[in-house]
């Protein structure tokens, strides 16, 4: 999983914290660090190899996608469907190595090139607390060819 997409979960999740419960001296300290690296003079954090799904318009958006930055606030993506800027959408990125699910909301703020084109740049402006659902291993089930045959129940007496 790129780490900048790590750092950007781990920096959204504690800055949702900090209205509720507050953050501690070592999360404060987490939050900055977090935030030098995503400075302007810093050098940029580029996602690779990254798998993510748009989901949006009620269920009838839902399309793979290319993420080409990832920064605090919001990430461009390169996406084939035109979306209307203040839309609101799911952004749905996935590890399967370590079995995540990293899910994102964001309101659609601008897209760049031309929106009939293949795939354009459009940018998302993050909004609220991410969710990252975390699916455990993988379980190989057995083929149902190659299993012994169940032990059959004993009959059943009937009284008359």
């Amino acid at each position: 999983m790129s780490t900048a997409l790590e750092l950007v979960y781990e920096y959204r999740a504690l800055m949702g914290r900090r209205g509720g419960t507050g953050l501690s001296l070592d999360d404060i300290e987490t939050v900055e660090a977090i935030e030098g690296l995503f400075a302007v003079d810093a050098v940029p954090l580029k996602p690779e190899g990254l798998v993510a799904s748009l989901r949006g318009r009620a269920g009838k958006l839902w399309d793979r996608i290319g993420i080409s930055s990832v920064g605090l606030d919001q990430v461009g993506v390169k996406v084939p469907a035109f979306l209307e800027p203040g839309a609101l959408v799911e952004l749905v990125v996935e590890d399967e190595e370590l079995r995540l699910s990293y899910r994102f909301k964001g309101l659609v703020r601008s897209i760049h090139g031309d929106p009939s084109a293949p795939a354009h740049g459009v940018t998302i402006e993050l909004v609220g607390v991410p969710l990252l659902v975390r699916r455990g291993p993988k379980v190989a089930r057995p083929d149902a060819r190659t299993m012994p045959p169940r032990p059959s129940s004993e009959p059943r007496v009937v009284a008359a």
